[in-house]
């Protein structure tokens, strides 16, 4: 009966740690997407997410570093344009 319980309670630990790092492999992209959306829209242009995630996490990731990339250098062309 001791052996049932310690047993059970081990798993209990191990399947909270597991869904507990699971969650986070999840939330701390999406957290720094939030964070990173917020700098851009401040005009921090040159703001990048530097966390690395390799599945669509991670492709959103690069997809999102590329996008503020190319509004840093369209800001910088319209910038150095001579005045009309």
């Amino acid at each position: 009966m001791l052996l049932l319980t310690m047993l059970t309670v081990l798993v209990l630990f191990v399947a909270t740690w597991s869904s507990l790092f699971v969650a986070k492999l999840v939330t701390r992209p999406v957290e720094a997407l939030a964070v990173a959306t917020r700098e851009i829209s401040l005009g921090h242009l040159g703001h990048r997410v530097e966390v690395s995630a390799a599945d669509e996490l991670g492709e959103l990731v690069f997809s999102f570093n590329n996008m503020a990339a190319e509004l840093e250098s369209s800001r910088t062309r319209l910038i150095s344009l001579p005045a009309p």
